[in-house]
């Protein structure tokens, strides 16, 4: 879910490579 934090910024970080 992306109200999830760690899935928040696991596609944070997915997005930003």
């Amino acid at each position: 879910d992306v109200d999830d934090p760690n899935t928040f910024m696991d596609l944070y970080m997915s997005s930003s490579e």
